[in-house]
């Protein structure tokens, strides 16, 4: 974060160039799909190893990982570190905080078999020695509002989607801006413009890296379909037409006040497959909605148990959103089977598969856990 500091301040293009470096590093060859970093507490070992239920994925690392594309964003203005940024915080930074605030992971498995063996895989400690973690968690939160907007010269970037009201001095001029969402549950956010008198500006409506069929910059991760999604955008409810911009959709206009333009992104569950370099996810799939990975966790699936289940790709995916369960998640539903042994025999139970936002499990108990799933090839499932 530093360096990227420098480096904008002084524009020296070594620094530049090595950050870059590390920046496209880490994302197209180290990163977790949960926006986690660190396959393991000495280094990233090597390229493409990202061990699943040994991953280390470190809280602070997901933080750092916010912090620190911040930072490439303002380098740069590109949507592609915010869609990072997102990544690690609706996944890798959230993970590493139970639903009371009180307790925290060090680690962020992206597995775990729950055993009482290894309760530091599937429980949340109050506290640590080494307590860097919770105290990274406590100084992101009072952050994120500076992340939700930038501006440079006459443009303002509407970088994240949550529910705010902000006041920007633009080029002397007071503006005032409103969000309405429930995103990231929902895909319709209902931003007002409200420039106190008319103003022309340039306003850039960041389009999710997922709602352009990039699941991470690179060619880590990717959408198993990658057929076009539409995305929205209405000016007084009125269609417009639309230029991108490095990830951005830019709406130059003179804007008068109350004016209100209304963002329909596409909220479907997407299968995702990891680059084949990846062994610890070849042959497994991971699902997403908007910018939430989703994992199979055991008090919502039959048996208590889902590091047996292999996942059916032709399944209809369904999300509902449950208000009651856990402080109100949307919960992903489809099919799957569960691998049964018995003596020298062994079958495929089907049966229903419910998925729920990674960031919340172990918030019920230790248990099994797993965010990347066995797909079956030609009916026959994989092991």
């Amino acid at each position: 974060s530093a360096m990227a500091d420098v480096a904008a301040y002084t524009t020296n293009k070594d620094y530049i160039q090595a950050i870059d470096a590390c920046w496209n590093d880490m994302v197209r060859k180290n990163i977790y799909i949960t926006g986690g970093l660190g396959a393991a507490h000495q280094d990233f070992i090597e390229d493409y190893v990202l061990p699943n239920e040994m991953a280390y994925s470190e809280t602070c690392a997901s933080v750092a990982n916010v912090i620190w594309n911040q930072r490439m964003f303002q380098l740069h203005g590109k949507s592609k570190y915010i869609d990072v940024l997102e990544r690690s915080l609706y996944n890798g930074v959230l993970s590493g905080v139970s639903l009371e605030g009180n307790r925290f992971f060090y680690e962020n498995r992206l597995a775990s078999q729950g055993t009482e063996k290894a309760p530091w895989a599937s429980r949340r400690s109050p506290w640590f020695r080494v307590a860097c973690c919770p105290t990274n968690i406590a100084r992101l939160i009072p952050k994120i509002p500076g992340y939700i907007y930038a501006k440079a010269k006459d443009q303002i970037y509407v970088n994240l989607y949550m529910e705010n009201e902000a006041e920007i001095n633009l080029q002397g001029t007071k503006v005032n801006l409103s969000q309405k969402t429930e995103y990231p549950w929902k895909g319709k956010v209902i931003l007002t413009v409200d420039p106190g008198e008319k103003q022309d500006f340039g306003l850039k409506l960041r389009i999710p890296g997922w709602a352009r069929n990039k699941a991470m910059p690179g060619d880590l991760y990717h959408f198993k379909d990658s057929k076009d999604r539409s995305v929205e955008i209405t000016v007084n409810g009125e269609k417009v037409e639309t230029q991108r911009e490095d990830g951005y959709i830019v709406l130059e206009r003179e804007w008068k006040a109350e004016d209100e333009v209304v963002i329909n992104l596409p909220m479907e569950c997407r299968i995702v497959e990891a680059n084949e370099k990846v062994e610890a996810d070849r042959g497994k799939v991971a699902i997403q909605r908007g910018p939430i990975v989703y994992a199979a966790e055991w008090p919502d699936n039959p048996y208590g148990k889902v590091l047996d289940l292999v996942f059916n790709e032709k399944s209809e995916l369904k999300a509902e959103f449950k208000p009651d369960m856990l402080n109100g998640v949307t919960v992903v539903t489809g099919k799957t089977s569960r691998l049964i042994k018995k003596a020298d025999d062994r079958y495929y139970d089907r049966q229903t598969l419910t998925l729920i936002p990674y960031h919340v499990w172990a918030n019920r108990g230790p248990g099994e856990m797993r965010v990347w799933i066995p797909v079956e090839k030609d009916g026959i499932p994989l092991e």
